[in-house]
Order: structure tokens, then sequence, then C-alpha cells
């Protein structure tokens, strides 16, 4: 038997009460990262017969040079990928479409 899933405090917290947690991944940009040291969790769960995926980050403050580059098209591109935008581009959509498949039913 797998040991139980041990989640960062902000994770649990992120969920609504009730919801059943599927899986966790901890993302993380490499070395020289473009826009520097970041963390993301990212947390899958079910609740109401529904999948969803939370994502709970952490990105150290930008350098001037890339806080405008992000304020004027960054940004954007950044909520489509993550999920803001249409669900073929959607990184955390595709999760949550994963996920709907192993959910619990019921």
């Amino acid at each position: 038997m797998a040991a139980p899933m041990k989640w960062p405090t902000c994770v649990v917290s992120s969920r609504p009460a009730g919801a059943v947690p599927l899986a966790g991944l901890e993302l993380t940009t490499h070395v020289g990262h473009f826009m520097g040291a970041a963390t993301s969790n990212l947390l899958l769960f079910a609740h109401r017969g529904e999948s969803f995926v939370r994502d709970v980050g952490c990105w150290d403050p930008l350098p001037m040079r890339l806080d405008l580059a992000y304020r004027v098209r960054g940004s954007e591109a950044q909520r489509a990928f993550w999920g803001g935008g249409d669900p073929a581009d959607s990184m955390l959509h595709g999760f949550a479409t994963a996920a709907a498949e192993v959910a619990p039913r019921g």
C-alpha cells in the first residue's frame, strides 16, 4: 500500500471541504529559467462529482526588465497556458480531463 500523500499546508487549505484529493504535483522552474525561481503545487481533486485542478504557486519577484514584458504580454499567455483561455491550449484543463477519468463516482 502506498504511503498517504503529504500536502503542503497552503495546498490543503486551497481545496473545498469534502473534496477527495486525486493527485498532487510540484512543478519547479529549472536553473536559469527566464522568469526566475518558482514553485507551483498542483492539486487534482474530485468534488461533488466533478474534477478540478488548483494551482498554488510562488514566484520570486521579477527583475524590472522582465516585469515590464510580463505585464505587456506575458500574463495573458500564462493565463491561457494555466487555464484561463481555450481549454485546448491549457495544461491545467488537460490535467483536469485526465483526473475526471479516474475520479470516484457517486
